[in-house]
């Protein structure tokens, strides 16, 4: 239908444009919206009033119909209120009240006069009575539900201002956190982030601990940079400590300061670690191997020694640095000054913390020399004597696959052949090693378990599966704290929770792994999960028995147990290959490792 009508067709009065029969329906509409719906329970309970009151005036019957009087009643006491709905009960006794005399025959079913009023009287008073009590109990409801609505109503408002409160304090903690990381970005420019994060949580303590110090320097830096321009002078540092410090950082070191020719690291602060002098030396070696291997433009010599100190917030105003100060930093910038260039120097306490895993040598020197010095008593060292308090020097580490006696040959070989073809995620385990008192462990385990894994007629693509997965099967405790991970595989000591933690190390690996970029599959990382599962069913992380476990899992399993004996992991002292194989063995018959896969692996011995 067009609502515009078109000229020559009736159209109304110029300047209007829609019909005039058009206009009532908006009010028409309204009066519907505000008249009719906003009234309508009055309305809906009077036309069942005047429904019912005609349908007595019809009825011949009238005494049949008095009880339809009841919905009326009961509906305006419902929807209205209590005074609606005794009117109306008032009303309907008047109205039959009319009929009974306008009509009394129609009220008639064998009941005198007296009987029919009697009736009549009682029905009414039952209408009344009905009406009062459905209107009082609408009312109640009505006044619960109108105090519920205004409780419901406040508990709103409450609820807009809480979160408008919650909202502006969310504000305020982001504004916190915004200027929290500034100033930790602040800090972390000129110090360790871990000395930071102390320093913003109010953490720092004055304090005595055991730590290893490892002083750096460049040989002949002022020969060597005279007459050269200062800007390639400062490049050519930066790039040199661009190289060097995120080992030290990497091998859990307090990276001190740096001192014009060098730079000056401890290891165990910030926080304790109990091998500290096997991480300094560990960083010391890795540095100068990338200064040597990357063609860096210096040389460096460093010292590396452990000893008390005091550590904590040293300086005046405001103006101070989280350091140490005590014997082992001044023995450290000593041996350095001692140390061959492109070497590392170590005092003798160092020397017997790392000796099971690097090959040292005592440092020749044409004289003794002053060390350190303790209660204002200088200490001399003779360098040639190899006596107590001798000096050495790092000239590498052992390999342990170099010992035929605890690794076979073949399994040596081997991993010679896999290493050309798989890349080896060797920093982040060499950390683990570092800290669980086990240089070389997985090495050592990778091999046997590509030896393994040929005897037990894995196929090519296996066996390099296998290989990576045991070169990497610890490095899951990369997301354990640090002081856990330096108490070793000690279940039987750790606490509860402890323990707990320790048991997740396997589920971790997949996600340090991906951190690291090494690609790996599905069949890998179910390698590493598994491979503290037991045979009898009693291992984790999942408690999985039986061939249910995976394959490559059991196999690594036997060699990661049989290495952990002969390389003497943590505080334990490494025992023969024998005793370790009959210590297999004995975990053949005990459940723990799968007895035919165990059979084969005693006869590559």
């Amino acid at each position: 239908m067009t609502l515009i009508s078109s000229p020559g067709r009736g159209s109304p009065e110029e300047g209007d444009g829609v019909p005039q029969q058009f206009q009532l329906l908006p009010l028409l509409a309204d009066f519907v919206r505000t008249r009719l719906l906003s009234n309508f329970e009055w309305l809906f309970v009077a036309a069942t009033f005047f429904g019912i009151a005609a349908s007595l005036w019809l009825a011949h019957e009238k005494l049949a119909f008095l009880n339809f009087y009841f919905i009326p009643v009961l509906l305006a006491g419902y929807f209205l209120n209590t005074r609606s709905a005794v009117i109306g009960a008032l009303l309907s006794i008047l109205v039959v009240s009319f009929f009974a005399v306008m009509s009394p025959d129609s009220f008639y079913q064998e009941l005198s006069r007296m009987g029919l009023w009697l009736h009549l009287v009682t029905w009414g008073s039952f209408l009344i009575l009905t009406g009062a009590i459905v209107g009082g109990i609408a009312d109640k409801l009505r006044g619960r539900f109108l105090k519920a609505s205004e409780t419901l109503m406040r508990i709103e408002a409450a609820n807009e201002r809480l979160t408008r409160s919650y909202k502006r304090l969310e504000e305020h903690n982001l504004g916190i956190e915004a200027e929290k990381a500034r100033i930790e970005a602040v800090l972390n420019s000129t110090m360790d982030p871990g000395v930071a994060r102390l320093i913003i949580a109010q953490k720092v303590a004055n304090e005595r601990r055991e730590l290893s110090a490892l002083s750096a320097g460049i040989v002949e830096l002022a020969e060597r940079s005279r007459g050269q321009p200062a800007g390639e002078v400062v490049a050519g540092l930066n790039r040199l400590y661009a190289a060097v410090e995120p080992l030290l950082l990497h091998y859990k070191a307090h990276l001190d300061r740096y001192t014009g020719d060098g730079l000056l690291a401890e290891f165990g602060i910030p926080y304790p670690l109990k091998r500290h002098a096997v991480l300094a030396a560990l960083a010391a070696f890795r540095i100068q191997q990338r200064a040597s291997s990357e063609n860096l433009p210096w040389k460096l010599k460093v010292g590396v020694a452990s000893g008390d100190c005091v550590i904590g917030l040293i300086g005046s105003g405001g103006r101070r640095n989280y350091t140490a100060v005590g014997t082992a930093v001044e023995t450290a910038q000593r041996l350095r000054a001692l140390c061959p260039p492109g070497g590392v120097a170590v005092e003798e306490a160092v020397a017997e913390a790392v000796r099971r895993w690097f090959q040292l040598r005592p440092l020749q020197t044409q004289a003794a020399v002053r060390l350190s010095f303790s209660e204002g008593t200088a200490r001399k060292v003779s360098a040639e004597t190899g006596a107590p308090g001798a000096v050495y020097e790092l000239i590498g580490m052992k390999d342990p696959l170099d010992d035929p006696d605890r690794i076979p040959a073949a399994a040596a070989a081997r991993y010679a052949d896999l290493a050309k073809k798989v890349a080896l995620p060797l920093q982040a385990v060499s950390l683990i090693e570092a800290l669980e008192g086990g240089l070389g462990h997985s090495r050592a385990v990778s091999s046997l378990a590509a030896a393994l894994g040929d005897a037990a007629g894995l196929d090519e693509r296996q066996v390099r599966g296998l290989f990576l997965a045991a070169s990497m099967h610890d490095v899951g405790k990369c997301g354990l704290p640090d002081e856990l991970v330096g108490e070793g595989d000690r279940l039987e000591e750790f606490s509860a929770e402890q323990a707990e933690l320790y048991r997740t190390h396997p589920v971790l690996a997949e996600k340090v792994i991906e951190q690291t970029g090494v690609p790996c599959s599905p069949e890998i990382f179910g390698i590493i999960r598994q491979h503290h599962e037991r045979f009898d069913g009693a291992g984790f992380p999942e408690g999985l028995k039986g061939d249910a476990i995976n394959l490559g899992a059991r196999i690594l399993q036997l060699c990661d147990a049989y290495e952990r004996l002969t390389g003497g992991l943590g505080e334990r002292d490494p025992v023969e290959p024998s005793e370790a194989l009959a210590e297999i063995r004995r975990g053949m018959g005990a459940g723990r490792f799968d007895p035919k896969l165990g059979e084969v692996f005693l006869k590559l011995f």
